[in-house]
């Protein structure tokens, strides 16, 4: 991806932002970020890209915060899992006071 030519890098970014749902997302991204890393000079010397960087822009950000959100909400579902499936009667989960005994030999 680093030695695209940057008319095919323009291209690609264009194809990458217009894609709505994206399996692999954090491939797409990763993709995106090094491309813009590369050729930042570039774009932003060109006027005409910076619509294409705000809509990439944006496009990462709300992808991102719904990762996000997924991630949360799967933790979440794990710690009631783990709390569900943990024995609160078990004899491992009480906590027993100890004494101290003093041993002499």
């Amino acid at each position: 991806m680093i030695v695209l030519p940057y008319q095919h890098v323009l291209l690609l970014l264009k194809i990458l932002a217009e894609l709505e749902s994206q399996r692999d997302l954090e491939v797409a991204l990763r993709c995106i970020f090094i491309l813009i890393e590369t050729h930042y000079l570039q774009m932003i010397a060109d006027q005409d890209n910076l619509e294409l960087l705000k809509k990439l822009s944006s496009m990462s950000k709300q992808r991102m915060s719904q990762e996000r959100d997924l991630f949360g909400y799967n933790v979440a579902a794990v710690k009631v899992m783990k709390n569900q499936l943990t024995p609160q009667n078990s004899f491992e989960s009480k906590k027993l006071p100890v004494k101290k005994v003093k041993v002499t030999v």
